[in-house]
């Protein structure tokens, strides 16, 4: 078979995952804030980190921008105007210098809901990435972790986060894969070709999940020539 053609994506099979986690990268340390996982059977799994750095993401101008407003949240200030532009609470909270008034003040911005069912301790989110990981095994028991394929999209620092969530690496259970495959190399492999557009829910987790899932199928199918997991 002509190697261009043989691909490793299998995005109708179990043991396919494609994934995103949303973190705080400050070049030191990576703050998970939230993730998602489906596999190519159709389950999905979707977390928010209880424990994440919330002063330290409002701080930071692209964390609050487009990952914050897509998790749950609350005590939004009510608002007035067509747009809803116009606040009417105020508060006395200090402006980070450089940054406007509305961002500085994380009143303006809302607080994670920590009763929403979707946001979990880091201990609750690990055991659960590692039921659905076990789930995606075709082999069960024994569950080696090179029988499934996880893959994201520019996902090195995606998986580094995830490998944390037991330390360090030494520590990933038999059936988590310590290799992650990257999305983006397939479709550099594949020539870069015009892929599917993502139009909305960009940095949500689950929307970012979901799409790369839409881009494996799209690339499988200009792999092989096949379609529907035929």
């Amino acid at each position: 078979m002509d190697a261009r053609r043989a691909t490793l994506l299998q995005p109708y099979s179990r043991e396919f995952v494609t994934y995103d986690l949303e973190f705080l990268d400050d070049g030191e340390t990576i703050a998970l804030v939230s993730g998602a996982m489906i596999s190519g059977d159709g389950r999905k799994l979707y977390f928010i980190n209880r424990e994440m750095p919330q002063d330290r993401i409002l701080e930071h101008h692209w964390m609050r921008k487009h990952v914050w407003p897509h998790l749950p949240l609350t005590d939004l200030p009510e608002t007035r105007g067509e747009l809803g532009q116009y606040p009417v609470k105020k508060c006395r909270c200090m402006p980070v210098q450089g940054a406007k008034n509305e961002y500085a003040c994380r009143h303006m911005n809302g607080r994670l809901d920590m009763d929403h069912p979707d946001v979990r301790p880091l201990g609750q989110i690990r055991r659960m990435v590692s039921d659905f990981l076990l789930e995606s095994h075709p082999f069960n028991p024994p569950a080696d972790r090179n029988d499934i394929l996880m893959w994201a999209w520019y996902g090195a620092y995606d998986h580094v986060r995830l490998a944390q969530l037991w330390g360090p690496m030494i520590e990933l259970p038999r059936h988590v894969p310590m290799l992650p495959h990257d999305l983006k190399s397939e479709h550099m492999r594949l020539g870069s070709p015009r892929l599917p557009e993502q139009k909305s829910g960009q940095h949500d987790a689950m929307a970012d999940a979901e799409h790369n899932l839409i881009r494996a199928r799209f690339l499988y199918e200009l792999a092989t020539g096949k379609s529907d997991g035929e």
